[in-house]
């Protein structure tokens, strides 16, 4: 699940990390997120929730919001892996295999060296590689 929240000028914003006071209004996450926000705004459940009118972003801003989040919770995933010695940097030798992946700005090629990190960070990364995809 996904948390909005209103910022100071009453815009709804996502709140990925769930740090923003006060009353917030929960969505599917995942890769249904733009097609849940989209049905939520359309038939007014923001405005119910926070109980007064509530600016909304357009569609775009929050699918780059979405996409921003998804994008740092990977890089804290590789983190995580690498701290745990799951994770290593492939050799430019190296032939790609099914546990490489390439993420980063410049991108990099990892190996993931652990069956359940290879599995939550190829999780993470289809979620990031999603917020390409969908409408609002």
């Amino acid at each position: 699940m996904v948390r909005f929240a209103l910022d100071d000028a009453e815009t709804l914003r996502l709140d990925y990390r769930g740090l923003a006071h006060g009353r917030g209004a929960w969505l599917c996450g995942g890769l249904s997120t733009l097609r849940c926000f989209g049905a939520a705004a359309k038939r007014g459940a923001f405005n119910r929730t926070f109980k007064r009118a509530v600016r909304l972003p357009d569609g775009a801003t929050v699918q780059g919001e979405l996409r921003h989040a998804h994008a740092t919770a990977l890089s804290a995933m590789l983190a995580g892996a690498r701290r745990a010695r799951a994770l290593r940097r492939a050799s430019e030798s190296e032939p790609l295999s099914a546990r490489t992946i390439r993420w980063g700005d410049p991108q990099e090629t990892w190996v993931v060296e652990d069956d359940a990190w290879f599995r939550r960070v190829s999780d993470a990364q289809a979620r990031a590689m999603a917020m390409t995809d969908g409408d609002v």
